[in-house]
This record gives structure tokens, sequence and C-alpha cells, in this order.
């Protein structure tokens, strides 16, 4: 890799690296909660998870994700910019991101940790971490984030859409609704439909679900079962009342519905 970087005009130089990240830990989603939510807001019995959490702290990055993303920025600086001999500013660097306020937060931490490497005996020049990192986001106009000025970008598919299209693009709303009345989700549903029952009740949740609807929620069960688990403070009510089979099939099984969601082949952007 190094060879490649020294000669920027051969045949094989290196012109860009991409590096595909998710955000650091955070509290759950919204819609992680709903399966929760008291009847009719009901609150005298209401499930132990939906207590757990406030609804100030839904989807926000907390300190242990902040780690997350300062150390893993760390670990790209100190791993790629000796080995590449490269010299990096701002300008050499963007990070293209939702909108989401986690998200911007990720970068900044990722930034920051990122500015930690430096070696003089070898020429490798941090990048100046006091220079907000420049982001593309789905943002009309540069607005300051947690210190991130976002760019709007100039294409017709912005990282909003692609990096959460299930909240934006119709298209992919259309394509997953389809997706669930098929024959395949269906039966997978109709195969785990006890496990799914018994889960949901031992959860306390209950409302009235199919099968499909508790074989989606499987999702934010594993969702919040990470969320407890990298809470700064760690949580259990939901984890607590499942044994470790248990909650591997729960994962399994999310697994499962994430991929149904996210890897639709006949789904694309045009």
């Amino acid at each position: 890799i190094k060879g490649c970087f020294e000669d920027l005009n051969g045949p094989d130089c290196v012109l860009s690296v991409q590096v595909v990240m998710r955000h650091g830990a955070r509290d759950p989603s919204v819609g992680a909660m709903v399966p929760f939510m008291p009847v009719g807001y009901d609150l005298k019995n209401p499930a132990p998870t939906w207590g757990e959490w406030q609804r100030p702290e839904y989807e926000e990055l907390t300190s242990v994700g902040h780690e997350m993303c300062f150390l893993l920025g760390e670990y790209f600086s100190n791993t790629y910019l000796p080995a590449c001999g490269l010299q990096l500013t701002p300008d050499d660097i963007l990070y293209r991101s939702s909108s989401v306020r986690r998200v911007l937060l990720s970068g900044s931490a990722f930034w920051q940790g990122f500015a930690t490497c430096a070696d003089k005996d070898n020429g490798i020049v941090p990048p100046d971490v006091s220079q907000p990192l420049k982001v593309q986001t789905k943002d009309s106009g540069d607005v300051l984030v947690a210190g991130l000025p976002c760019k709007p970008l100039r294409h017709p598919a912005t990282p909003d859409d692609m990096f959460r299209g299930w909240q934006y693009c119709d298209e992919f709303k259309v394509a997953w609704s389809k997706k669930k009345t098929q024959d395949t989700f269906r039966t997978v549903a109709e195969t785990h439909s006890e496990f799914l029952r018994e889960i949901h009740s031992r959860a306390g949740v209950s409302r009235p679900l199919t099968n499909e609807e508790r074989m989606s929620n499987a999702c934010y069960f594993h969702e919040i079962f990470e969320c407890e688990k990298n809470f700064p403070t760690p949580k259990n009510s939901l984890s607590r009342l499942f044994d470790q089979t248990e909650t591997e099939k729960i994962q399994r099984i999310a697994r499962w519905v994430w991929e149904q969601r996210f890897f639709m082949p006949y789904y694309r952007y045009n």
C-alpha cells in the first residue's frame, strides 16, 4: 500500500480509501420502544422495559458510544497513517453521514481519535482536530452540529436516502411492505410463532400482534439487549428475562429479519 501512495502517477496508485462505519453505542430507538408502550398509555402496569428508559434518552449517543468511536479513530490513525506515510489535513477527509445527531457525534469522536497519531520521526503529521471535519448530509445550507459543518450533497441520492432508506425512501418502504406479505416471511413467522408469543408475554407486551409483527419485533428485542449491555451503567430489565439459549434464538431471528429487510435483491437506488 505504501508504494502505491508514493507513486501517485503510477498505474496502480490508490486514489482514495473509503471506510464504512456505524455510529457508536446509543440508547434504544423510538421504534424499539413502541412494542413495550402501555396500551392506551395505561401506566399502572407498564412493561418493565418501558420504565427503564427515559424518552429524552432515545437514540442518543452514549458516553460508551463516544469512546468506541474515539478508539476506532485512534486505531485507524495508528494503523494506517504510519503504514502509508500520509500527511492529512481536514480537506483530505470527508465524512458522509446521515443528518442524525448520534451519527454526527460519532464522526466527531472518530475525528478526535484519528488526530491522536503523531510520529515526527517518520514525518507523520496528524490532522488538526481544531478544524472541523467536513460532513455531507441531506441538509441544505451549512449548519454546525457538534462542531461539524454539514454540507449539502449535489446528488439525487442523499446520505439519508442511502443510510436511512426505511424512513426517507418511498421505494424502500413499498419493497419492504411487499416482502412481509410473501410466503417465505409468513412461513418463518409461523414456524417460530409459539416462541415469539412466549417472549412477548414474558416481556409484558400485551397489545394484539400478528405472527409477522412479533417476528419483526425480535429486531427490537435484540436492539434493546445491545443497548442494555453497552449502556454506561448496564441495564437488564429485558435481557434478564431470557436465558442464553433463548437470547441467541431471538438474535438469530432478528438477524434473519434484518437480512430480509436490508438485502432485498429487487430493491435498488435509481
